[in-house]
């Protein structure tokens, strides 16, 4: 009989037991929980601005140069800001090679602003396009072999350049 009461005493503490271990886990999950939900009945709120840009073609274009004295090559590139934000972008134009005695600018069209060969192969357009402005901004590298003494010089038979074009943005605010 003593041994029947002693067993119904542990039962009994058994299950307050897991009765105070069951509130406190539900405790702390509850806790754990609600600092990660949040509610609010006010009428303003944040919220994240969509990040959106296009371009005409890929971000980066390689384009072969195959000309001969005399001729042009145009490659026209369009950016346009669908997003919220405003954007500032910069365009990289870059003769990889320097093969041919070629001469490369980057104009806007519809502008009269034009960037020109550094030097070192390499010309860039910087911009800026406003959050509301859902216009196309049109670029265009013109790639020209200048007809001059010496640019017939058999040498540049069969020679080709690679130019490659890069179009990078970023969210301005």
């Amino acid at each position: 009989m003593e041994y029947a009461g002693k067993r119904e005493k542990g039962i009994l503490c058994a299950v307050i037991i897991l009765f105070y271990l069951t509130a406190a886990s539900c405790w702390l999950t509850w806790n754990v929980y609600a600092k990660y939900t949040m509610s609010d009945s006010g009428g303003d709120g944040a919220r994240v601005a969509r990040f959106e840009v296009q371009e005409s073609g890929t971000a980066t274009a390689d384009i072969t140069a195959e000309l001969a004295p005399g001729e042009n090559y145009s490659y026209e590139v369009d950016v346009v800001n669908k997003s919220e934000t405003a954007i500032t972008y910069k365009i990289t134009a870059e003769n990889t090679y320097n093969n041919l005695p070629l001469t490369f600018e980057m104009y806007e069209l519809n502008g009269t602003e034009s960037v020109s060969d550094d030097g070192n192969g390499k010309a860039v357009w910087y911009g800026e396009i406003a959050a509301a402005d859902g216009n196309i901004h049109r670029y265009a590298l013109r790639i020209s072999w200048k007809e001059e003494d010496g640019s017939r010089n058999p040498e540049y038979a069969g020679q080709a350049d690679l130019f490659r074009v890069t179009l990078e943005a970023a969210q301005a605010d």
